[in-house]
């Protein structure tokens, strides 16, 4: 019970298709909390009723235009990580003479969408999301340092060159790792189960130097491609099914003092 509440459950069933207008004041003063370029654009959507109501575990809840937007931005974020991850990826095996800031521009643009994920996952532990996004930041340092101290400012190729880089760039490796971990845990797909063991395996692998170049380009691809597909099957599922139980974090919030 306790990690349901923390990470989330299976999809709640509708129960009926009420209209009623409801707003969520908590919800409202919590846009406050978001950063000023996210903050603007979430403030065009309302907290007006789509559908609903659900049941929850603290009584019924609705989904707003709020919750689609946030929920099409975290799947969206995730889609063009993927993407840009799996360029990154064509790019270095069939284009190896391709100036290696392209491949620089292809990670880093799926390191910062997947910071938008990050901001806009649903995990009823606040602790637990920030501490992700800590992570991801402290990566982002790292990540930095590793390109701008190599002598070829390759962010790409140094990594691939000096797997001990990770130690610096690595971390954001852990908090995508911990993304992957709460969507398998709550939705118990395979690919999402499958890729909270492949990232971890392939970047301590690659760490320790365990994988031969080859073995690793194989892992990789097969790691992207397991990617693309798990965020496939996000777009085409319901919105509700990454929101959660809505009546949960209102719960939360009220005992925020």
């Amino acid at each position: 019970m306790f990690l349901s509440i923390v990470f989330g459950s299976k999809t709640p069933q509708l129960s009926s298709r009420g209209r009623t207008c409801w707003i969520c004041e908590k919800r409202n003063r919590n846009i406050s909390k978001f950063p000023c370029f996210l903050r603007t654009v979430n403030c065009l959507f309302s907290d007006k009723p789509v559908e609903g109501p659900f049941p929850g575990r603290f009584g019924k809840w609705y989904l707003t235009e709020r919750d689609v937007f946030e929920v099409w931005c975290y799947r969206g974020s995730l889609g063009v990580s993927s993407l840009c991850l799996g360029i990154s990826l064509v790019l270095a095996n069939f284009f190896p003479d391709i100036p290696h800031r392209f491949l620089d521009l292809s990670i880093w643009l799926s390191t910062l969408s997947l910071y938008v994920a990050l901001w806009y996952v649903h995990i009823y532990a606040k602790v637990l999301k920030q501490t992700l996004q800590i992570l991801w930041f402290v990566g982002v340092v790292g990540m930095l340092f590793v390109q701008f101290s190599s002598e070829s400012n390759g962010l790409v190729l140094e990594t691939v060159k000096h797997p001990s880089s990770l130690l610096f760039s690595g971390w954001t490796l852990i908090a995508f790792s911990g993304l992957l971990f709460k969507e398998a845990f709550c939705y118990r797909q395979y690919e999402a189960i499958l890729l909270t063991f492949m990232v971890p395996a392939l970047s301590i692998g690659h760490f320790l130097s365990l994988l031969s170049a080859e073995t690793a380009n194989i892992l990789s691809f097969f790691t992207s491609l397991s990617y693309i597909y798990f965020v496939v099957r996000k777009f085409s599922s319901p919105v509700v099914n990454d929101l959660g139980d809505k009546s949960i974090f209102e719960f939360l919030d009220k005992q925020t003092p």
